[in-house]
């Protein structure tokens, strides 16, 4: 279910990005606001995406949620980060991200920290049993929120053209993947 989550969040920010002038988004209290569904008429709850920007840095918390008796959500993502003023590090480069799951009877409390010096990430299920790891990472990596605000942002100054393709790696709880957007 968390996949899902993660998916149904994905899909609805690049609805976000196809439509977004640039800049027209970028103001502080932005709530993105969705009905979360299943095969396109399974109504799984709701989500929302919450941007506050504090001078160079900025927070956005994502949460999911229904009101079923059948199925429990009580999901929160906190994503905190930095604009950088470096053209390479560019907007929403992530610092920390923060998990809270909280599906039926399952419960996740998990925390994802960049650090940019060694260029390390530093994962710690602080519920699970398992010891936090710390893994390397390729330069400019940002969490799956941030990159996608992160191409919101800057794609709005390029000249996009239909199958073009971009590619960012991103941090998922202990593993990194390179995200494509097309």
């Amino acid at each position: 279910m968390k996949q899902l989550i993660t998916c149904v969040l994905t899909t609805l920010m690049f609805v976000q990005v196809s439509y977004a002038k640039p800049d027209d988004w970028f103001e502080k209290g932005e709530r993105l606001h969705y009905l979360v569904e299943m095969w396109g008429w399974l109504n799984v709850g709701e989500a929302e995406l919450l941007f506050k920007p504090q001078d160079d840095r900025y927070t956005i918390l994502a949460r999911a949620w229904t009101d079923s008796r059948a199925f429990q959500l009580r999901d929160r993502l906190t994503t905190k980060g930095v604009h950088s003023s470096n053209p390479k590090e560019g907007p929403f480069y992530s610092t920390q991200q923060i998990i809270e799951l909280n599906e039926n009877d399952y419960r996740g409390h998990k925390t994802i920290t960049f650090d940019r010096d060694a260029n390390m990430i530093r994962y710690h299920n602080i519920r699970g049993k398992e010891a936090p790891v710390g893994f390397g990472a390729p330069e400019y990596t940002r969490d799956m929120i941030s990159a996608l605000y992160y191409y919101r942002k800057t794609l709005g100054d390029k000249d996009v053209k239909v199958g073009d393709t971009y590619e960012h790696a991103v941090a998922q709880n202990d593993y990194i993947y390179d995200m494509k957007l097309k």
